[in-house]
């Protein structure tokens, strides 16, 4: 059975693209099911055009970072994903089992394995989704997933309490914000962990100093400014999510990325 079903971005877009390609029988099951809470249906469904797999990054025994990994495009169900995903990761240490998620990110569908430990307890289908705690000092790719959930929060129901109307303020706020914008947002977030962990370097919170030579590299590897701003943005909104100091408005990064402009309007 499939461990979880994620959503990631628009709720009404994941919808439309599972029912696009899922067999008729599984189509009806899900007619009034709400899809996070269809991870039994979904195991069995057949999709077509058939899904990739991609192993998730985790943090390794040594402590580098290992980035998702696609191992393969065109898995047109659970089991066959479940065998491959298998084939590749080996058997699982003793305490810890295979798991294999659906994730739609923005529309987009694919299978995600990781390795989990089998002690942490399932939060029950029928709870309300609960917003986990910034990761604050923890491992980049702890961090990385932390945006890519929060990033994505759905518009609660109203049961008239306080803390579910301060909950859809932060939904609505990201639905003032364009989905691409957010998905380069959870790119964005992703590469900075990434180069945060190459360099031994606290992704959350970030420092001034390690923000704007992130950006320099960018910048060395000639990628775009409208890009390197996009990263910028992004950081500053990973660190608003987390209600922690947000190091991109420090005079430091403001000057590096002046002068990056600078450079890149330069004709010589």
């Amino acid at each position: 059975m499939l461990s979880e079903v994620r959503i990631l971005g628009s709720r009404a877009r994941a919808r439309r693209a599972i029912l696009e390609r899922v067999d008729r029988l599984t189509r009806s099951q899900l007619e009034h099911t709400d899809l996070t809470a269809a991870s039994q249906i979904l195991s069995t469904a057949r999709f077509s055009p058939p899904l990739p797999l991609v192993i998730a990054g985790t943090e390794m025994p040594d402590g580098a970072y290992a980035p998702d990994r696609t191992i393969g495009r065109a898995l047109p169900y659970l089991a066959a994903a479940e065998h491959l995903a298998r084939d590749h990761l080996g058997d699982a240490p003793i305490g810890s089992e295979l798991a294999v998620g659906l994730e739609i990110d923005d529309g987009i569908p694919r299978f995600v394995a990781w390795i989990r430990n089998i002690e942490e307890e399932a939060t029950p289908v029928s709870a309300p989704p609960v917003r986990p705690p910034p990761p604050v000092g923890q491992a980049p790719v702890t961090v990385a997933r932390w945006f890519a959930l929060v990033s994505s929060q759905p518009v609660p129901a109203h049961d008239g309490k306080l803390h579910t109307a301060r909950q859809a303020v932060e939904a609505y706020v990201q639905r003032s914000k364009a989905a691409n914008t957010l998905r380069g947002y959870r790119a964005a977030v992703r590469a900075w962990c990434q180069w945060a962990n190459t360099h031994d370097l606290p992704a959350l919170p970030a420092r001034s100093e390690d923000v704007a030579a992130y950006l320099a590299d960018m910048a060395l590897r000639k990628r775009r400014t409208s890009t390197i701003d996009l990263h910028r943005a992004a950081l500053r909104y990973l660190h608003h999510l987390a209600q922690v100091a947000v190091p991109t408005s420090h005079p430091l990064v403001s000057a590096t990325l002046a002068g990056i402009r600078r450079e890149d309007d330069d004709p010589g």
